[in-house]
């Protein structure tokens, strides 16, 4: 028998507070406190001075409600070298998707918290055509997501007819389990038969990265299981030794793709990583061996790679990471990778740019008529003509450059675990280099973090919620996410 104390204190336990009153009351009170917390923090930052703001910034259709989001999510460091990571909006977007419209809805989004336009340093968004118009009509800097290239890569290239017949193939026969609960339990005993944990095989999905590496990998570790199957049904088609042979081919190939995505997924992973991880893909992509049966396969991964990253056409569509200042000066200013990276003429340039953004952002140089900084000149064609009371600035700005460029870089498995943030937050040497980490080693590789933004709002716009409107959406939205990481 239950006593009375017992089932009072359980309903204690239980909010009595109408469901109405959560969703006008409480909810935007507590939106208003969470909110208030980040202007406090940005108003501390403003005061300190800290760097300019990161913004990485996406667009979201709920399956739901049918209602579009467009989310805005700001990245810095604080003066103390914390990360600051938090989302301003995830806005109702129900205008037309246009790149005018989009850089209305920035605009307005920014000015809701008081961003003046200097503070706006680089947005990262992905390669839509309307989301690059909204970006420069927006007038920020713009980036494109690191994953989504990596993923657009892999679309270029997958596209030889003999591979497309084995993807196909994979897929329906992964269709036909997915689609049958009788084959799966069948499927799962074969696997019991041969002593191995039971696993199912997983579906490839156009809009999922990596989902092609995925299925093809988990295929050919069940490879002898599928087998087994397969010999006992007519209406399958079993695989071919030559199939797969090309499945093991096209997974070798894949594989440091989906390594570095699982890599440049990470929240904390910046800009500085880009160039580093790029080139070794490239590199592995010149000595990898594979079978003739691939090697189609093979070049045009090596092609689409060279054109998505190390672009040489010289226009505003394309990109070439090693000639793009943002990921020069953030792999430069990286205490894991420095000039590792970068030829002679790379090395120099990166200089440069360094000494332009330290006197730029110090604002303790003025530029006459007679001193050019273009960073689109050689650096050896540049012509220094300063005052005697500025040269110990821009003498300053060399001897850091070379003191902290000169110095060697770390063994590989110390370098992996080294976090630049903490290692500049303990540095003393050099003052006016820690100056532009702060600003440079915030900036996202990719927009992962609107991503996981969007999945956070399907869980909110769940069915039995489908009348949720839009504006509540974002204030639980907010609480959620931003309420653990705004002290």
């Amino acid at each position: 028998m239950i006593k009375r104390g017992t089932i009072e204190a359980g309903q204690k336990c239980f909010s009595t507070t109408p469901l109405h009153n959560h969703i006008k009351i409480i909810h935007p009170k507590e939106y208003h406190i969470e909110r208030n917390k980040n202007e406090q923090k940005r108003k501390a930052q403003a005061v300190n001075k800290i760097t300019p703001e990161f913004f990485s910034t996406n667009i979201w259709t709920c399956p739901i409600s049918h209602e579009s989001f467009i989310s805005l999510s700001s990245h810095s460091i604080d003066k103390d070298f914390n990360r600051f990571d938090v989302v301003l909006h995830a806005s109702h977007f129900s205008e037309s998707h246009t790149g005018i419209n989009i850089s209305k809805k920035l605009e307005s989004m920014w000015d809701s918290w008081k961003i003046e336009a200097e503070r706006r340093h680089i947005l990262v968004r992905d390669g839509a055509s309307n989301m690059i118009s909204g970006s420069n009509l927006a007038e920020i800097p713009a980036i494109h997501c690191t994953i989504h290239l990596l993923q657009l890569v892999v679309s270029d290239s997958i596209s030889e007819n003999i591979v497309i017949d084995v993807l196909s193939k994979c897929r329906r026969l992964v269709t036909h389990f997915n689609h049958s609960s009788l084959a799966c339990n069948n499927f799962k005993q074969i696997q019991l038969q041969q002593n191995l944990d039971p696993l199912c095989l997983v579906q490839d999905v156009p809009t999922r990265w990596n989902s092609t590496y995925l299925m093809l990998d988990r295929l050919n570790k069940l490879k002898i299981p599928v087998q087994l199957y397969l010999a006992e049904r007519s209406d399958l088609m079993p695989f071919s030794t030559l199939e797969w042979t090309l499945i093991l081919n096209i997974i070798k190939l894949l594989k440091p793709f989906f390594q570095l995505a699982q890599e440049m997924s990470s929240e904390i992973t910046t800009l500085s990583s880009v160039i580093p991880n790029m080139c070794s893909l490239k590199k592995f992509m010149s000595k990898c061996q594979v079978d003739l049966s691939i090697q189609e396969t093979k070049n045009r991964l090596t092609t689409s790679l060279k054109n998505r990253f190390f672009s040489e056409i010289n226009d505003a569509k394309s990109l070439n990471i090693l000639k793009n200042r943002y990921y020069v000066i953030a792999t430069s200013i990286d205490p894991r990778y420095k000039f590792s990276f970068f030829e002679d003429d790379i090395k120099k340039q990166a200089k440069y740019w360094l000494i332009n953004e330290i006197l730029s952002f110090e604002k303790t140089l003025v530029c006459s008529e007679e001193v050019d900084f273009s960073v689109n000149e050689e650096p050896s064609q540049l012509n220094f003509s300063i005052n005697t009371e500025k040269e110990d600035t821009l003498e300053a700005c060399f001897k850091e450059i070379i003191n902290a460029t000169s110095e060697k870089t770390l063994p590989f498995k110390k370098l992996k675990k080294l976090c630049p943030i903490k290692t500049w937050m303990q540095e003393e040497r050099f003052p006016l280099l820690k100056t532009i980490a702060s600003k440079h080693l915030c900036t996202p590789a990719s927009s992962i973090f609107s991503e996981r933004l969007f999945s956070e709002y399907g869980n909110i716009y769940e069915k039995k919620r489908s009348r949720l409107l839009p504006k509540t959406g974002e204030m639980l939205l907010f609480i959620h996410h931003n309420g653990r990481k705004i002290e």
